[in-house]
């Protein structure tokens, strides 16, 4: 105040001066000058008195009390109030604050108010030319009642002063609905007057969430204000920022109106695109629109396109009517479908139907869903073919729980599965799993089967059973075993299962590692032998039912490399079976027949019924090292009736074996040492020549040996079968009671 009246003095002494001055000159020229020179003045003298007036304190308060009156709202300001003339009649009020209906909280605050009246205002035709709030800071509330608390300004009658332009700068608005809060900074709003009823706009701001680490808005449209209701006819916002260090932008387009406090949008549609996902959403929202304390959304429409590294995806959204109301959203009915499109000719379609929900707290649910998937291959059978019924609750990524039951592959199924911060608990069960459908995908990860999703702190606690599994050649029934597993390693322990038309318990663990490494521990009791050594070595040369306890560690992503690297222990014992591959009988006629090969290779032929021989008990004992295999046998044939031991090492990729055997008769004395090297599937065999010669120096001596060696095992079995055959005599010629 004391600037201003600094100046109207200094104006009022300047036309005393040039006044006393045309009093003493008679000169009728000057005169003219000096009245000519005295209108500006007196004019912005008599401007300043009127803007003195119109700016007073006490007067501002009374107008701003005057504008508010009707919403119990008050405003403040500091009592030093600022005026300039030029180059408009301005009046500043600093410090300026308004506040909530409460007339106590604060909702609006400004560093600076500046207040541009237009000339004509100090005729008495109010008009601001422009409007500056500078450093400003507001708050924009949705309360339970869906009413913001700045609705009561959208139904009030235009003000009688009329607002020309309006600038907000380097202002701050925090935005509080539905349970979130979002901050606006570095708002730069303007706002200019086409006519009575519209006003074009522009607004730039910086949003700020945890959602997000950048997001730059802007928004441009006119804002209509004709007959008390206030719309927005052609609202855009475009937005661009970051997250997760990767780039996104979109727009939001619609026309919205408030007619009585009510919020009415129609034609919305959002845009966005990601570089994350390289995805492409578009959502058109029919129209929406406040009814007493929720809002009623119809129409709405979503397609989506997005891809990762291994898949490209689409889909759509749907959605006849939903229903917001205090922060709770209500969906009658739902219907999404989604489609994902492997690198290859794969494709999989998800459908899901359903109510759905969602609140601030609980998240987003869907209590009595139904789903269905399916996935195409080119020339195969289609997969991954489900049907399910069941419940959802998602309360964040780290906080969801879902259950359903239906059918997998067209064979019952149920699972419920639940994560409560880094655990993962739950159960799955299926009647029947095919796997052979689903080694492609296997081989595809061989090089990192490990799960990606098992990650940070992340741990599992699952529950499996399956009823029956089925993977080319082999039947396994009843599995269970309960998964454990976290960043490091998977465990399935204990794991359980009829296989081999056995039992076998024990566990499988995977290791996170490259290559990744496998540990398998089981015990196995009552089992078919022969499937078990065929799809554990490629070796059937026995059969029988019997016990198996192996310990493999091994790691590779293919065939070989899981065989060289495959290293610990195996123990077999066998009942009642047979040894394939090599008829003792047999044996022992081609040995000391007269056409016997001189260096001892003995040919059995390719009759198979010449090439086994029965065992009463049979016991292979191996530790493996690097995928060569040293072992020992011991077994007791029954026809005929010897004791057969061995030892020898076996490369398990190759299949090429080297072994010792000694078949050594019941009386103990009588020893035959044999030789077996080759192929596990057809090995050569040989007499033991060192072994039978051992410490004998001349040709004749050798020969006299083995020939001895062959004649006493050949004359014992050929006793044996005469004995054998005469009990079975007797036993057929003695009377049956």
């Amino acid at each position: 105040m004391g600037a201003f009246l600094l100046k109207f003095r200094l104006y009022g002494w300047i036309c005393v001066a040039m006044l006393m001055f045309y009093l003493r000159y008679r000169r009728g020229w000057l005169k003219v000058a000096l009245l000519l020179a005295m209108i500006p003045l007196l004019l912005a003298a008599g401007a300043y008195a009127v803007l003195y007036r119109i700016s007073g304190y006490t007067f501002l308060q009374q107008q701003t009390a005057a504008a508010l009156a009707g919403t119990q709202r008050k405003a403040n300001f500091d009592a030093d109030v600022g005026r300039t003339l030029f180059p408009r009649p301005t009046i500043v009020l600093r410090h300026f604050s308004l506040t909530e209906a409460d007339g106590q909280t604060p909702v609006l605050r400004a560093k600076e108010m500046r207040v541009g009246l237009a000339w004509r205002s100090l005729l008495g035709q109010p008009e601001v030319e422009k409007l500056v709030l500078q450093d400003v800071g507001a708050l924009a509330v949705r309360g339970d009642n869906g009413q913001w608390n700045f609705s009561d300004f959208l139904d009030k009658p235009a003000g009688k002063i009329a607002v020309n332009r309006v600038q907000i700068a380097n202002g701050n608005l925090m935005i509080q609905a539905f349970g979130r809060q979002i901050e606006l900074k570095n708002v730069d709003y303007r706002q200019s007057r086409e006519d009575g009823a519209h006003f074009p706009y522009s607004l730039r701001a910086t949003a700020t969430h945890p959602a997000w680490q950048k997001l730059e808005l802007s928004a441009h449209g006119q804002a209509v204000w004709d007959k008390g209701m206030f719309t927005l006819p052609d609202l855009l916002v475009q937005f661009d920022g970051m997250e997760n260090n990767e780039s996104f932008s979109g727009s939001l387009s619609g026309k919205v109106r408030f007619p009585n406090r009510v919020f009415h949008a129609e034609q919305g549609k959002l845009i966005f695109r990601s570089n994350r996902f390289a995805s492409h959403t578009d959502l058109n929202i029919g129209r929406m629109f406040q009814q007493n304390d929720h809002l009623q959304i119809y129409d709405v429409n979503s397609v989506f396109t997005g891809n990762d590294e291994q898949r490209r995806y689409n889909g759509t959204l749907t959605v006849k009517q939903a229903q917001l109301a205090q922060g709770h959203l209500l969906v009658p009915q739902l219907a999404a479908d989604l489609a994902a499109q492997a690198s290859g000719s794969e494709r999989l379609h998800v459908d899901i139907t359903g109510a759905a929900g969602w609140q601030p707290e609980q998240g987003f649910a869907m209590p009595d869903f139904k789903l269905s998937t399916r996935q195409e291959k080119t020339g195969g059978v289609p997969r991954f073919v489900s049907e399910w019924t069941g419940g959802l609750s998602l309360g964040g990524m780290e906080n969801w729980q879902i259950q359903a039951q239906g059918s997998f592959d067209r064979h019952p199924a149920m699972f419920e599965l639940k994560r409560d911060g880094d655990n993962i608990d739950g159960q799955v069960e299926l009647a029947k799993l095919n796997l052979g459908n689903y080694l492609d995908n296997f081989s595809r990860h061989a090089d990192h089967p490990y799960p990606a999703w098992l990650k940070d702190r992340l741990k599992t606690n699952i529950l499996i059973t399956i009823n029956a599994l089925n993977v080319p050649g082999l039947e396994i029934f009843n599995i269970r075993t309960v998964l454990k597993a976290d960043e490091a390693q998977a465990q399935f322990s204990p794991l359980i299962a009829d296989l081999y038309s056995g039992h076998a318990e024990g566990s499988l663990s995977i290791s996170n590692s490259r290559p990744t490494q496998y540990t398998l521990k089981q015990k196995a009791e009552s089992v078919q032998i022969r499937p078990l050594m065929q799809d554990l070595f490629r070796n059937s040369s026995l059969s029988g039912k019997g016990k198996a306890d192996l310990n493999f560690t091994t790691s590779g992503s293919n065939r070989r490399e899981l065989t060289e690297n495959l290293s610990g222990s195996l123990n077999i014992n066998v009942e009642n079976g047979f040894w394939h591959g090599i008829s003792i009988r047999e044996l022992m006629k081609a040995a000391t027949a007269e056409d016997a090969a001189e260096d001892g290779t003995l040919a059995l032929g390719d009759d198979d019924t010449k090439r086994s021989t029965p065992f009463d008990t049979f016991e292979l004992k191996a530790k493996i090292q690097n995928g060569v295999s040293k072992h020992r046998t011991d077994g007791r044939f029954s026809a005929p009736a010897v004791r057969m031991v061995g030892k020898g090492e076996t490369n398990l990729y190759s299949g090429m074996m080297s072994e010792d055997l000694s078949i050594v008769s019941n009386n103990g004395r009588d020893t035959l040492p044999l030789r077996l090297s080759g192929s596990m599937d057809n090995p050569s065999i040989s007499l033991n020549y060192n072994k039978i010669t051992s410490g004998l120096n001349t040709p004749k001596e050798k020969q006299q040996a083995v020939t001895g060696a062959l004649k006493k095992q050949w004359e014992w079995i050929k006793e044996q079968s005469r004995k054998t055959k005469q009990e079975s005599a007797s036993e057929a010629a003695a009377p049956k009671p």
